[in-house]
């Protein structure tokens, strides 16, 4: 054992001895890196600083150090820019200063060719006029983004964005819709939260009072765009069904979570079920008699109101009327109102509801029968003359067991007879009836607007041929130039009618 433990010391000095007389390997010294420089500036600045085809991660005006002293390819590049390329050599002691002035360089400016349809438009850029007209050619523009607008008396100015390259022409070309007699008005073009309008109406102000599906109301003169919610004011619910105006310039606005009287400027009074004896907080219709008395629809009944609380019900259970919603009333007097419920065509005496049927609901031979398309009243105006006229939309109703679709037309009540005419489309939903200061019949429906100059002759607006905003229209109403604002389902159209020839 003794013998082991010496050899193997013994072997171990050997291996001492023999390390400590090699020589010890150590890594090569880094080289000191390249002194060489380059200073780049440039006018404009900004500019990319690319060295030998790399970019460096500089931008004008900066230093390129550490390169090698020898020759270099500088490049400058930018957007919309002629590339610029230098060869220049690095120095260490007085690195070379390369100034590269690209104003002074007109291969470097652009053009922009500026057209419009139709032509004669003003020309602004960057809202400044730069005082001529379409068709034109304007040289000497830097590279860049320009916001062009187009101005044009009787339409609707617009405008785009434009990018200028160096040594190109751009081409800018932008179609002026024409406002001489159809305006639209939608979120793209005005400031209206929605462009589902509900309902429309004009007060003697000649500001325009524009509901919404549920955004709340739009006030609207001139340039002003005034939102109305429940966020800034009293109003109880943003789903905006009727705004009527009444001979004293009130506002009634019927929502689906009460009442709303508003008196200029901004008094606003609410009524609902919790704070009077509102019968229901869906408001569907709202009218007013020669009384002065305002008369309104729900689902719970006919109310009225006689200047203060509480309101006088009328339904099922003080009189003949049915347990149904009313859909659309128009008070003539206190003793004669005209009421649309659910499936009935009525008329109130104060005490009693008359009920006119359609030749193709009566079931005896003594029951009194009229010339009414069906017993959906959507829409009522009095005429002059004191006729009513009345629209009524598609009907679903069983006959003999069979479901069948009645369609909806325009009728008018001469005070003892109806003479209606049909409205082609047993799916075309007839919403409203508007009666012009010029004695024209306006009905709104879902395919289209039509112009009624007597029950048999009728003008049919659609886009197609002309400005209106959509197909689905709502409602009409009419400022004292005599413009129609109409409530569409894309925005709200303002027609200059007295400017059409149609």
């Amino acid at each position: 054992m003794r013998k082991i433990s010496k050899y193997l010391i013994t072997f171990l000095i050997v291996i001492l001895f023999y390390s400590c007389d090699q020589e010890i390997t150590r890594s090569p010294s880094e080289p000191e890196p390249p002194q060489g420089a380059i200073s780049v500036n440039s006018n404009p600045q900004g500019f990319k600083i690319y060295l030998n085809g790399r970019f460096t991660g500089r931008y004008t005006p900066d230093n390129v150090p550490f390169i090698e002293t020898t020759l270099h390819e500088i490049k400058l590049k930018r957007d919309l820019w002629k590339d610029t390329s230098i060869v220049v050599e690095a120095s260490e002691e007085n690195p070379p200063v390369v100034e590269i002035n690209y104003l002074l360089n007109q291969s470097m400016y652009g053009r922009i060719s500026f057209n419009s349809s139709p032509q004669g438009a003003e020309v602004y850029l960057n809202d400044s006029s730069l005082n001529i007209v379409t068709p034109a050619i304007v040289s000497g523009l830097l590279p860049g983004r320009y916001k062009v607008r187009y101005i044009l008396p009787e339409h609707r100015a617009n405008e785009a964005v434009v990018s200028v390259r160096s040594s190109q022409t751009s081409n800018i070309n932008i179609a002026l819709k024409d406002t001489s007699v159809w305006v639209d008005y939608h979120k793209l073009t005005a400031p209206l939260p929605t462009n589902i309008i509900t309902t429309v109406a004009v007060d003697e102000n000649d500001v325009v009072w524009i509901g919404t599906v549920d955004k709340g109301i739009v006030k609207h003169k001139g340039k002003s765009w005034e939102l109305i919610t429940t966020a800034n004011s009293s109003l109880p619910n943003n789903d905006i069904v009727k705004i009527f105006v009444d001979r004293d310039n009130n506002k009634w606005i019927g929502t689906q979570g009460g009442l709303v009287k508003l008196q200029d400027p901004n008094l606003m009074t609410v009524y609902t079920m919790s704070n009077s004896n509102l019968a229901n907080n869906t408001i569907s219709t709202i009218g007013q008699d020669n009384s002065g008395s305002i008369w309104i629809g729900t689902p719970s009944g006919l109310l009225k109101l006689d200047g203060s609380l509480p309101f006088t019900l009328y339904n099922y259970s003080n009189t003949n009327l049915p347990r149904k919603s009313v859909n659309v009333v128009k008070p003539i007097a206190a003793n004669d109102v005209w009421v649309a419920i659910d499936s009935f065509v009525t008329r109130f005496d104060g005490n009693k509801f008359e009920f006119f049927k359609p030749h193709s609901e009566i079931q005896h031979p003594f029951e009194k029968s009229y010339d009414i398309p069906n017993t959906q009243i959507s829409g009522m105006g009095v005429a002059e003359n004191g006729d009513l006229w009345a629209c009524f939309t598609p009907q679903s109703v069983k006959q003999n067991g069979v479901l069948k679709i009645l369609t909806g037309g325009i009728g008018v009540f001469d005070g003892t007879n109806w003479t209606s005419v049909l409205i082609s489309g047993n799916t075309n939903s007839i919403n409203d009836l508007y009666i012009g200061k010029d004695g024209l019949i306006w009905v709104s429906s879902a395919n289209g607007l039509f112009k009624f100059f007597d029950l048999h002759t009728s003008t049919a607006y659609r886009p197609l041929n002309s400005g209106i905003a959509s197909l689905k229209v709502s409602s009409v109403a009419e400022d004292s130039f005599g413009n129609l604002w109409i409530a569409t389902d894309n925005g709200l159209s303002k027609y200059k009618k007295y400017l059409d020839a149609k």
